[in-house]
């Protein structure tokens, strides 16, 4: 038989104990690992569905949800986290070799899978090498975007109902906080005043805290008694840097505990408020950038934010000659501007806080107290336009004047188009639910664990001539499976049967579209009307205490 293999689909895992006892302990002198017997017990066909438009937009919700977190998290930490070395090691443990079109020989790698497959991997990395604090960073960010989102279509608020308003409040006092609004209610730029006021008290009474600030400034020392202007200068370039920092430390949060221990000997939590922008400062200066360290990456950077500044006050954008003589509202436009278009290779981390992250707060505050904007200029509309095609953003706003929550329909067009093109491929629209029951029997006298279970779905078909087994559905479920002594286990699986999964697996073995079609379709029909005969590969590793054994089943369905 011919086997057509790796289809990745999800699998709903339901494990019930059926039998047997536990057995607390076990001594030395237990009998060697004996390999449990895997039946298949029972199989029956699940729900059909069309996909009409309700369908669609499901399915696109979904993908699109999940692909826009980790895609995040993906840009987010692309050096920490999503390497390109930790990416393809994952590949290939998830997928095996080889996966390449072709040859058999090459490794696999992460460029080379489909889409799906890439959010596959992606999604657990997030799932399995992010640590708690780096997922709740993913999922503030994505708050803070969709807040951002209500804030475009809201009325304009007063300056004391801002999150800037609050972030001076919480931070450097109420004093500092009413300052800043009555600068922004005399005409003076927010971001400047938000910058000052964050420190400016600081500075007042510990001029000689903030000395290398002084010195950048051509200074030959720190002044004895400073004036209020000068105060403002030091204060605003210390402002922004301490933002800048506690953003970094907030978003990395990994580091910021490492440079804690590294620099203090004790928890981040534990620092005290003299100790923590030191930590902070240590994770922003040791973040990779595309530009790299040292002075000529900085003036690398800083020629490259000069360029975009010329660019964007031709557009009218901003009033501004270059970067150093903008205000912190037209900085923000440049490094955003700079950050889609401009950057000399894939963002780092430390491009992440620099380009997207800190301009992102600092034009938030700004779009707080503006007017609503018509749907054509909000930020999810403006996102969809750059990431997917007008016609996406389009359809996200006539959605949401229908009634459609923001957010849903941001998600939704995310990927309806993909999804849309894939459903009007005719067979491509076909999905159906198989449910096969596995029943794990323990001959041993003690507990054993069934520490993975990879599971291929298979149907014979011989549309093309002679008989072949075709891949319908596959799944690694990585969850520890204990089964009590001489006891039993059963596992439910519900594996969706998707042409289009056959379809693009057996083309990427080599079968041609026409014979991949053909395919899909006779395992469809035999799905259809419950007289397919599956093959069904079960991949195991059993252990117990400290043995460990691999193990492969096979398993067929009508049973032979």
């Amino acid at each position: 038989m011919k086997r057509i293999t790796r289809v990745g689909l999800l699998i709903a895992l339901c494990l019930m104990v059926v039998s047997g006892t536990l057995l607390v302990s076990c001594s030395n002198g237990e009998a060697a690992l004996k390999m449990p017997t895997v039946e298949l017990s029972g199989y029956a066909k699940g729900s059909s569905v069309d996909f009409n438009d309700a369908t669609l937009n499901q399915i696109s919700e979904g993908g699109g949800e999940a692909g826009y977190k980790y895609g995040l998290a993906a840009t987010l930490y692309p050096t920490y986290r999503y390497s390109t070395a930790a990416r393809d090691a994952l590949a290939k443990a998830l997928f095996g070799a080889t996966y390449y079109i072709g040859d058999g020989v090459s490794p696999t790698a992460y460029s080379q899978l489909t889409a799906g497959d890439k959010l596959y991997v992606d999604g657990a990395i997030f799932a399995t090498a992010l640590t708690a604090a780096e997922q709740e960073a993913v999922i503030t960010v994505i708050a803070g975007f969709f807040d951002r989102v209500d804030t475009d279509m809201a009325a304009a608020k007063l300056p004391t109902a801002t999150s800037a308003y609050t972030i001076l409040k919480n931070g450097a006092g109420q004093t500092a906080a009413d300052a800043w609004v009555a600068d922004v209610g005399a005409g003076k730029n927010y971001a400047d005043r938000f910058f000052v006021h964050l420190v400016k008290q600081y500075v007042s009474i510990y001029p000689a805290a903030f000395q290398p600030f002084w010195l950048a400034l051509g200074y030959p020392s720190v002044p004895t008694a400073p004036s209020d202007a000068e105060i403002e200068i030091v204060a605003g370039i210390a402002g922004k840097t301490s933002f800048i920092n506690g953003t970094a430390g907030t978003m990395y949060p990994t580091q910021r505990e490492a440079q804690a221990q590294a620099l203090y000997g004790k928890a981040y939590k534990d620092l005290s408020t003299l100790e923590a922008p030191y930590a902070d400062a240590a994770v922003y200066a040791n973040l990779p950038s595309v530009f790299g360290t040292g002075a000529a990456a900085d003036a690398a950077r800083a020629a490259t934010r000069d360029g975009v500044a010329a660019g964007m006050k031709l557009a009218g954008y901003i009033t501004a000659d270059n970067y150093t003589a903008a205000n912190e509202m037209e900085k923000a436009i440049v490094d955003q501007a700079l950050f889609a278009t401009a950057l000399p290779g894939s963002a780092l981390e430390r491009d992440y806080i620099d380009f997207a992250a800190v301009p992102g707060a600092v034009l938030g505050w700004g779009a707080e107290m503006a007017a609503a904007l018509p749907l054509q200029g909000n930020i999810a509309y403006l996102t969809l336009k750059s990431q997917v095609t007008a016609t996406a953003a389009n359809q996200w706003a006539e959605d949401v004047e229908d009634g459609t929550h923001p957010r849903q329909a941001f998600y939704r067009w995310l990927s309806k188009e993909t999804v849309s093109q894939s459903a009007a491929m005719g067979t491509l629209i076909q999905l159906g639910l198989g449910e096969f029951t596995l029943k794990i029997t323990n001959p041993n006298k003690y507990e054993i664990s069934v520490d993975s279970l990879n599971v291929v779905c298979q149907v014979a078909s011989s549309a093309l001539g002679s008989e072949m087994l075709v891949d319908a559905a596959r799944q690694i479920i990585p969850e520890a499976i204990w089964v009590p002594a001489e006891g039993e286990a059963s596992i439910r699986i519900v594996a969706p049967v998707k042409t289009y999964d056959v379809i693009t697996w057996a083309v990427l073995v080599g079968e041609s579209t026409a014979d991949a079609q053909t395919l899909a379709a006779d395992v469809w029909n035999q799905f259809q009307a419950g007289t397919a005969t599956w093959t069904l590969t079960v991949e195991t590793t059993i252990s117990h205490d400290d043995e460990t054994q691999p193990n492969t089943y096979t398993l067929q369905w009508p049973a032979s």
